[in-house]
């Protein structure tokens, strides 16, 4: 860094000075000598992001003590021609944007780059120093993470700060020796028993060794210990769910539904710390799904679908929810947008069928069942329920053709009989 900053000086005394006058209360006029400064911000994967702002903060000894926030444009650049000279730490103002890379070049006035350096945030000193020189340009290329990504961040810079045994703690774990790992914590937390980190990395292993009931309880004395650790509730969360699956399996079943409504509790808590984070948002789905709570647990699957339209069992559930529910409109507009040959995805249409059918929606059962049948043609009790409808609208050939097909593939059925006296009385009349 320091050859990085030397190389700025030098270019700086070299270039031509940019200016600004700003009067001081005095009425004296004062040169504030500036550089520019100018930007991206992208994600992961190159798209852009914009619309929130990051704030350059003067570090120590800068020659600057004001910060600046600056907006980032919809096409996530931005760009400030005045920009006081000194030493900055650029952040996100946005709570669900984090900083992890960043690329600086800086040119003269001629175009000519002069310097570049980049790099990934550090966990104690955040990201490189921006270095604003006069007259020269400083472009700032960032990149942002958000929900499960950032949250894997925030996890790994909280341990990496720890103590150089808790390092090696975490190296244990990830190459799966828990028994050394949780040996190595209990002697640490011997010496050390409020130490929240200990106590959340205890509880990553018990995880990971399905000993959940205890994962659970050192998830909570790390909360009571350390509110800031990132990612504990949503930790907590998924040991809670998984207790329970456990009991449940198991056959006991006192105390789930506690459980599952503590872990809906977490992922609650999960969800505002990364709304987009897909494993918490399923995850939290799963446990309101145990629970029977089906007007959360549709809601939960809608905040699903909007993130990812492609989630074809989340749509079919939500669809399934919907249909018993009584809606059975939103449920077929649902499934209309599904391109699959998934059996369970003529079923799914089939049930909404059944509920236009019951409801005297007789063309809209006719439509949704043909839809049925052409993702699963070999489906006898699609051909039925189209049988049913079509009689009932009068349309004796249609539905002669389709109880018939119905035999054809389900000759043993129990209401085979009924339905070759029902085909004959339609081809009497």
């Amino acid at each position: 860094m320091r050859g990085y900053r030397a190389r700025y000086l030098k270019w700086a005394l070299a270039a031509v000075v940019g200016c600004i006058l700003v009067f001081t209360f005095s009425g004296e006029a004062q040169a504030l000598v500036t550089g520019q400064v100018h930007g991206t911000v992208v994600d992961a994967d190159g798209n852009p992001v914009g619309e929130f702002s990051v704030k350059f903060t003067p570090t120590e000894g800068s020659n600057s003590s004001i910060s600046r926030n600056v907006k980032i444009k919809k096409n996530g650049t931005f760009k400030v021609l005045f920009f006081p000279t000194g030493q900055y730490k650029v952040t996100s103002l946005d709570p669900e944007l984090f900083l992890k890379h960043i690329k600086m070049t800086v040119k003269d006035p001629t175009g000519r780059t002069v310097d570049s350096t980049e790099g990934d945030v550090h966990p104690a000193e955040g990201l490189l120093t921006v270095v604003v020189s006069g007259g020269l340009k400083v472009y700032v290329d960032l990149v942002a993470v958000s929900g499960e990504e950032k949250q894997k961040l925030a996890q790994q810079f909280s341990l990496q700060s720890a103590s150089g045994d808790l390092k090696d703690t975490l190296k244990m774990v990830e190459n799966k020796q828990y028994d050394q790992a949780l040996s190595k914590l209990d002697g640490i937390l011997e010496k050390k028993p409020d130490l929240g980190a200990a106590h959340y990395l205890r509880g990553q292993t018990l995880l990971r060794m399905e000993r959940y009931e205890e994962a659970v309880e050192e998830y909570r004395t790390t909360m009571e210990l350390d509110k800031e650790q990132p990612g504990v509730p949503a930790n907590l969360a998924l040991a809670l769910l998984q207790q329970a699956e456990q009991q449940a399996e198991s056959g006991n079943e006192e105390g789930t539904a506690d459980l599952y409504r503590e872990a809906v509790g977490m992922f609650d808590v999960a969800v505002e710390e990364t709304p987009d984070n897909m494993a918490i948002l399923t995850s939290r789905a799963a446990a309101l799904d145990r629970l029977g709570d089906n007007e959360r647990l549709a809601e939960a699957l809608r905040g699903i679908l909007a993130l990812d339209p492609d989630q074809v069992q989340v749509r079919l559930r939500l669809a399934d929810i919907l249909t018993k529910s009584g809606n059975g409109e939103e449920a077929l507009a649902l499934m209309e947008e599904l391109d699959s040959d998934d059996p369970v995805v003529a079923s799914t249409l089939f049930n909404v069928a059944v509920k236009f059918y019951n409801d005297g929606e007789l063309e809209t059962a006719v439509m949704t069942v043909e839809k049925a049948l052409q993702v699963n043609p070999y489906m006898a009790a699609g051909y039925r329920l189209l049988g049913r409808a079509k009689m009932s609208l009068g349309e004796k050939e249609g539905a002669v053709q389709a109880l018939e097909k119905f035999l054809e593939l389900a000759p043993g059925d129990p209401s085979a009989e009924t339905e070759r006296k029902l085909i004959e009385a339609l081809k009497a009349g």
